[in-house]
């Protein structure tokens, strides 16, 4: 099958989970090419369906003519309370919708959207490579994006002498709140497989921002989850799914730097590999193309 995806640039280093999406649909046979709008013209044309990322750019998908199915995920849907979204939902080439986390599903239903319309395509999780293989190390770490919503700076005030990965508008800020913290840049996935294993602890103090910006729900908390690693994060949007693994996950209130030292001082060193086996059902590239492909054979045969 001839498959389209319509973003705004790829490859991200921020947007992980849309290389192992394209792997797996490429290893299962299927021919896919990506329109970005950063770029010169894709002809889409020869596409029997289109994919999409985020609300604002499934608009963009929705005028090649073409059926197609998209995912909504954090800023692209919280800050317009869903304005773009119930646009896109309107076309009528939208086959499907995708959703990454209970919460956004039930949103998604407020917001219109049948719920036979509706399949899960959560983040890819790159279950394959991020096996551990030595025993757990000493640091903690916080990182992504530098944008308010991730709360890095809560992070980084919570604990001076943390590892740090990622880059963005707030490099400067974040920098200057703690000499001792260690700033490592964007990873690749080897390295960031690395930096996880000699980990014990990730903090991701995500919050809500003035705009309504928040998360989806993060990959990288999944990621270090798959890794063994304890997290500390708030209940905010998706993130409120992540009660399901239990006592690995520890939850604090945004901006909360008290408690997360508190949580720090106290959670014991140890690994649990328990939460990788869910994961890997529910949020590998294999289940998560599976759910599409039967979406999209549903729609085109």
């Amino acid at each position: 099958m001839n498959i389209g995806y319509v973003l705004y640039d790829y490859p991200l280093p921020s947007e992980t989970w849309i290389p192992l999406e394209i792997e797996e649909l490429t290893m299962r046979g299927h021919n896919v090419k990506v329109h970005r709008l950063q770029y010169p013209y894709m002809d889409l044309s020869d596409c029997d369906f289109i994919l999409s990322h985020f609300a604002h750019i499934a608009l963009k998908a929705s005028t090649f003519g073409k059926p197609f199915g998209f995912v909504a995920h954090a800023w692209d849907i919280w800050t317009d309370d869903g304005e773009k979204f119930r646009e896109v939902i309107k076309q009528p080439n939208c086959k499907f919708v995708g959703y990454i986390s209970s919460y956004h599903k039930k949103k998604f239903i407020e917001w219109g959207v049948p719920e036979d319309k509706l399949v899960f395509w959560g983040a890819s999780i790159d279950i394959d490579r991020l096996k551990r293989t030595r025993t757990m190390g000493g640091k903690i770490v916080c990182g992504g994006r530098f944008v308010e919503k991730k709360g890095l700076d809560t992070a980084i005030k919570a604990v001076p002498n943390i590892t740090v990965f990622g880059d963005g508008e707030l490099a400067p800020k974040l920098k200057a709140i703690s000499s001792r913290a260690e700033f490592v840049g964007w990873l690749d996935r080897d390295e960031m497989k690395e930096l996880l294993e000699k980990s014990w602890l990730l903090i991701a103090p995500s919050r809500v921002t003035k705009s309504g910006d928040t998360e989806g729900i993060s990959t990288l908390v999944l990621e270090a989850l798959c890794m063994g690693l304890q997290v500390i994060t708030t209940k905010v949007a998706g993130h409120i799914d992540l009660v399901e693994f239990g006592d690995r996950v520890h939850f604090v209130k945004p901006d909360d730097v008290e408690g997360i030292r508190e949580l720090v001082d106290t959670l014991p060193h140890t690994f649990d590999l328990r939460a990788r086996s869910v994961i890997a059902q529910e949020r590998s590239p294999k289940a998560i193309i599976d759910n599409l492909e039967n979406k999209i054979y549903e729609v085109v045969n």
